[in-house]
């Protein structure tokens, strides 16, 4: 029975990241894939120009397909790592909560974050499919030590890295626990070291020769307060800090604070009863982060950053659910009820925005500029230099129509306006006025929460 329901979990969880695949490209993405287009093989991928939003592994494959010109293609090595992951949550569901794994598989397939993520051309997907490789193999070792398991470990340790330098924080984690766990059980001393050893040359090699070498991360500059407050909330499916309305503010803040209560008194449950399994979730949710932001004071932070401490949060949400259901009180009980309800109209909120607004239609944008306006060039300027000139060389490439469109840096020698704008950033008002020129909002092309960024399209006004 456990098995037909973990498959038709794991098959929604394929159709929604494969719609979530569906729309154009946005700027990350975009940006992603010039870095490719600028190398000659797939092993350049690590000596390309340094820059966080190089993902090595997922350049190199972008480097790969460039010639398909497709964004499905483009999305596809994330989509598959992402339905790979389905199968290995419901194998380490089964270990670490075998009495609510189907709850744990369930919320994690539903998770927005994982399905946004998994369903776009960059690296977090890759990251995501090896680090519960990572957990599975690690277990293993407490069982039996392994020559295939531990050159399983240094494959995925590899690729991990390789996907994006967040898996280095939960390995760091991992190899803590699996470290810990070899000393508690009094296990070979040089089966620790060798599948420990190699890992860590790995990560500090890939940090002297990569992660070092990348400039302070490009972005918008937050209080760090505001990607925590939203990482939390993402746990329940909760308002999003970045964005909402001031009349919101304090919803954002008692659901972040009710997530990290309901975290931590799990994994206190957790350490009453298994203590190998209490380290992990300790270490992974909690300790490496927290010392992550203190020790490498990271210049911009994002949700997206901390999908390596979230992975295994879903377990945690699903003790609490089915603990509660199991409650004799009605009053716990229906707080079961509750938190699983808040779970799935909050995420099912999300993804439905996904679906329905992608990450931004900027071909939209320009093509609604081509058929209202006069025939020869159109002048276009834009609030970000680098995002305009970026989305736009990219779109005429594939479309020559696209190529009547100049992008000009003087905005009083445009006739349209394009407004840009990240959930962080300014939202468009009504009507602006720009060194002199004055624009009406024309159209007003919305982005699902995290995902791309919302185009506000603007028009001169005539006088």
């Amino acid at each position: 029975m456990n098995r037909k329901l973990a498959l038709i979990v794991i098959l929604i969880g394929v159709a929604l990241r494969i719609l979530g695949a569906n729309g154009e490209l946005w700027l990350d993405e975009v940006w992603s894939l010039s870095i490719a287009q600028s190398l000659d093989s797939p092993w350049q991928a690590l000596s390309a120009t340094a820059t966080d939003n190089n993902h090595p592994l997922n350049t190199a494959f972008l480097v790969s397909t460039q010639r398909l010109d497709t964004a499905w293609i483009y999305r596809s090595l994330s989509v598959l790592c992402s339905i790979g992951s389905l199968p290995l949550y419901w194998v380490l569901s089964r270990r670490i909560a075998p009495n609510f794994q189907i709850l744990s598989l369930t919320i994690f397939s539903l998770s927005y974050p994982f399905i946004l993520y998994g369903s776009e051309a960059r690296g977090y997907a890759p990251m995501i499919l090896a680090l519960l490789g990572s957990i599975l193999i690690l277990d293993n070792l407490h069982r039996r030590v392994g020559l295939s398991e531990i050159i399983g470990l240094w494959c995925l340790a590899l690729l991990g890295m390789l996907s994006h330098p967040s898996y280095l924080v939960s390995l760091m984690a991992l190899m803590i626990w699996s470290v810990s766990s070899f000393l508690i059980r009094q296990a070979s001393g040089k089966a620790c070291l060798l599948a420990h050893s190699v890992p860590l040359l790995f990560g500090a090699g890939y940090y002297l020769l990569f992660i070092s070498k990348l400039p302070p991360g490009t972005g918008t500059l937050l209080p760090w307060a505001v990607p925590i407050i939203d990482s939390l909330n993402l746990v329940l499916g909760g308002p999003l800090l970045s964005g909402t309305s001031e009349s919101l503010l304090p919803f954002c803040l008692i659901g972040a604070l009710c997530a990290l209560a309901l975290l931590i008194f799990e994994t206190i449950v957790i350490s009453r009863t298994t203590t190998r399994y209490a380290a992990l979730f300790w270490l992974n949710v909690f300790i490496a982060p927290a010392l992550c932001l203190v020790i490498i004071e990271p210049r911009v932070l994002y949700p997206r950053y901390f999908l390596g401490a979230l992975l295994l949060t879903p377990i945690l949400v699903a003790r609490l659910i089915q603990s509660a259901w199991q409650s004799k009180a009605l009053a716990i009980k229906f707080s079961g009820i509750l938190v699983l309800s808040l779970v799935i109209i909050g995420n099912s909120f999300y993804i439905s925005s996904l679906l329905i607004n992608g990450r931004g239609d900027y071909r939209a944008a320009l093509n609604y500029i081509l058929e209202n306006s006069d025939p020869g060039s159109i002048p276009v300027s834009g609030n970000n230099e680098f995002r305009n000139q970026k989305m736009l060389s990219y779109l005429q490439r594939s479309d020559k129509s696209l190529l009547r469109i100049e992008y000009r840096i003087d905005a009083k020698d445009a006739k349209w306006y394009l407004l840009q704008s990240a959930e962080y950033e300014e939202s468009g008002a009504s009507e602006m006025s720009i060194n002199g020129q004055r624009f009406l909002l024309e159209k007003h092309y919305r982005s699902a929460r995290l995902a791309g960024l919302s185009i506000y399209l603007y028009r001169t006004a005539i006088s």
